[in-house]
């Protein structure tokens, strides 16, 4: 009887650490959503941000871009190649226009291909402007990206662009 509950306890203990290593285990797709989340927390402004806050978190752009990354969203001002420090002023610039500014995404599909990684995402800006008629301003893309793997397998983004869906 004690030998069966053992073995019972041991099965169950087996089957635990087998789910545990699944579920819990950092895989690179698990790191790309991370840096994917940290770009939306970098990104968000909560109402009332002091703009000392905003730019600290200006500065972890380097947390997620590589040294070059190159966007296309279709809209001038904001397309080219730019470093993380001039990635971090957008950030800044277009926080200054809104009164808070929530990011944040869903429908990802991720493909890892040894130290280079794809993402494709919806993303969701949310916003009320500074000046205007201070209504809410939401927008959703399809956006794909590109991203590499460095040297402390850390993903960050190389290229950024509004995924084509449908077109007039």
């Amino acid at each position: 009887m004690k030998s069966k509950i053992i073995a019972a306890l041991g099965t169950v203990l087996v089957i635990a650490a087998v789910l545990c290593f699944f579920f819990l285990r950092d895989t690179d797709e698990k790191r790309i959503r991370g840096t994917l989340d940290e770009l939306c927390r970098i990104g968000s402004k909560s109402n009332g941000e002091n703009p000392a806050l905003g730019a600290l978190k200006a500065n972890r752009a380097d947390k997620v871009f590589a040294q070059r990354c190159s966007f296309n969203f279709r809209i001038n001002s904001f397309d080219g190649v730019y470093t993380p420090t001039e990635i971090g002023a957008n950030i800044l610039r277009i926080q200054t226009l809104f009164k808070w500014i929530k990011l944040s995404t869903s429908d990802h599909q991720i493909e890892v291909d040894g130290n280079k990684g794809k993402i494709f995402f919806t993303g969701e800006f949310s916003g009320v402007a500074k000046h205007g008629s201070g209504s809410p301003h939401n927008d959703l893309r399809d956006i794909e990206a590109d991203l590499v793997k460095n040297g402390d397998n850390e993903w960050k983004f190389t290229r950024m662009t509004i995924r084509k869906v449908l077109e007039k």
